[in-house]
């Protein structure tokens, strides 16, 4: 019997929800299968589609089919547009642009991700503006501009902090962690990874613990402690297959395998590296793919297994230019792939791999696998006893050498001045942070200051009327009432001046709190303030001189307003307003 639509969105968002499922556990297959399974009914709903598509846009990503992923995406953000629902609309122009990113076209994914946060920030969403503002840094971040990178990741960091996000606190921290490794800044790399790692352990998120440890044992690398690194992946891996995040487990095992040919222990490299380009195979992971195929040849070549060598970087020429269709490492495998058949003594077939390879760093101004092709090329004129071709290529070789090394020597002090850029970001947080720390310190203490006056006042009234209905002498009365005057506080209750200071720390709040609750009264917005600041009920009471019972009405009121339901936190609420 054919369904009704007003009875199909609740099953199909069901089918979508296993379907995010299904690719946050990588069985991509599966995920696809459902998404599709939803477009092929979806045809009424808008939203439904631009979901189903954004699914299918990250299967396809993950699995390096580039094309087919960008169309998904596109088709998304269409649908997404079309039904006017800008969350999904943001959801699928950042995923866009992480593969824009992926395939090195930097300028196109920055300006998605740039659309992706104006969408966000038309709707108002602030998670999504975090996730757009990380998808912004991380351009940045392969563009080496890390100053950049970290503003971007900054900002982000904020915005999870307001809205209580803790998962994208810790990924954020982490993210920093990065820009301080690419730096080569590795102790602040590691104090922020290490950041990172104990707050996404104290939320449970597994993901994020394993990526951390393996970044870590990424800066231990760098640092040749090997050691430490293989303790560091190894903890990344147990957490992965026990997850049963097979990605994960793929890129561990990889990364202990590449951590083996530095540390000269081929044959063990040889072992984690093929067990890590399966499971890279058998899951369609076939960017990741291409990495373990390059450092089973370079193992191989090492080991003076030429063929198998030659077979490797050839398979791996063909995944990455044939199959993934990009320029990334191919430059550096047609070197090798030449390097070989020199070996092998095959000059003709060897030299015509090199003069691609040389031809290809020219065209993309890659002058370290330039200067390393002139060099391999005068290596084949030695074989064929060309003196001239060899002595042409040698100073070739020498002259782009030094051009590396007069940019090298510049790059050194761009790369000092972005550790001082970045030192001058950091430290301006962190001063603004303890700036607003003391003046929301200073603006607490004064409200409780401004309780006890109160309620100092309040007593005094009291007394008053307790004075003039006991005492008959009016001499009598006025001497009691002027020593009772001297109890009152010296400083006078100064509302205006205390609710200046609050807006400071706080600027945005009463405008925000108008604009999207206008049927609050004034005295209601006033203890949303206090409450705001984590004040008691008693407190309150005082400032205000009424009851608690009546702080506790307006608090009521305040919920039933705002519409909260009975486990949501009032204070947690007005603090991310």
């Amino acid at each position: 019997m054919k369904k009704t639509p007003s009875a199909l969105p609740p099953e199909l968002g069901a089918l979508l929800d296993r379907a995010e499922e299904y690719v946050s556990n990588f069985e991509y297959v599966l995920a696809e299968q459902l998404a599709n399974e939803v477009l092929t009914l979806a045809n009424v709903d808008g939203t439904l589609q631009a979901r189903a598509l954004c699914i299918l846009g990250a299967c396809c990503s993950r699995t390096a089919r580039y094309d087919d992923a960008l169309a998904h995406y596109d088709n998304a953000n269409a649908a997404a547009e079309a039904a006017s629902n800008l969350g999904l609309q943001s959801r699928a122009l950042r995923g866009a642009s992480r593969v824009q990113n992926d395939r090195g076209d930097y300028r196109a994914a920055l300006g998605t991700a740039e659309q992706a946060l104006a969408v966000a920030i038309k709707v108002e969403n602030k998670h999504q503006q975090a996730r757009s503002l990380y998808s912004i840094a991380l351009v940045h971040q392969d563009l080496a501009d890390y100053p950049r990178a970290l503003d971007h990741w900054v900002r982000a960091l904020a915005l999870d902090e307001e809205i209580g996000n803790k998962q994208g606190i810790a990924g954020a921290l982490s993210c920093i962690g990065r820009v301080h490794m690419s730096l080569a800044d590795y102790p602040k790399a590691l104090e922020y990874f290490a950041r990172g790692l104990v707050l996404a352990e104290e939320i449970g998120d597994k993901n994020a613990v394993e990526t951390t440890l393996g970044a870590i044992g990424t800066v231990y690398v760098a640092l040749a402690d090997y050691t430490r690194a293989f303790d560091y992946y190894a903890r990344a891996l147990a957490l992965d297959e026990e997850i049963a995040d097979k990605q994960g487990v793929a890129a561990e095992l990889g990364n202990i395998g590449l951590t083996c040919i530095e540390s000269g222990d081929f044959s063990r490299a040889l072992d984690y590296l093929k067990r890590a380009l399966d499971l890279s195979e058998q899951i369609g992971a076939r960017r990741l793919a291409g990495y373990w195929m390059k450092g089973i040849a370079e193992v191989e070549c090492k080991l003076g297994n030429l063929t198998a060598a030659y077979q490797g970087f050839l398979n791996t020429l063909h995944l990455r230019r044939d199959e993934l269709k990009t320029d990334e490492g191919i430059t550096e495998i047609l070197i090798k792939l030449g390097s070989v058949l020199l070996a092998q003594g095959k000059t003709e077939e060897g030299l015509a791999r090199l003069m691609e390879a040389l031809q290809l760093a020219e065209q993309l101004g890659e002058k370290n696998f330039a200067a390393e092709a002139h060099k391999e090329i005068a290596v084949a004129y030695v074989q064929t006893g060309d003196a001239a071709k060899e002595l042409d290529h040698l100073k070739k070789h020498y002259a782009i050498e030094k051009e590396i090394f007069s940019e090298e020597s510049k790059k050194r002090v761009e790369l000092f001045n972005m550790r001082v850029a970045v030192a001058e970001i950091e430290h301006g947080v962190e001063v603004q942070k303890l700036r607003v720390e003391r003046m929301e310190h200073e603006i607490s203490s004064q409200a409780i200051h401004l309780a006890a006056q109160t309620e100092l006042v309040d007593k005094f009234r009291n007394d008053l009327r307790q004075i003039v209905r006991e005492i008959d002498e009016p001499i009598a009365a006025l001497k009691k009432i002027k020593e009772k005057l001297k109890e009152l506080p010296c400083q006078q209750i100064d509302w205006p001046k205390f609710e200046v200071q609050f807006n400071e720390v706080h600027p945005e709040f009463r405008a925000k709190l108008s604009a999207k609750f206008p049927e609050l009264t004034h005295m209601e917005q006033r203890i949303a303030a206090m409450v705001r600041m984590d004040l008691t009920s008693s407190d309150i009471a005082r400032l205000f001189c009424i009851t608690e019972r009546a702080v506790e009405f307006h608090r009521l009121n305040l919920r039933k307003k705002l519409k909260l339901k009975q486990e949501e936190n009032l204070p947690k609420f007005l603090s991310q307003v």
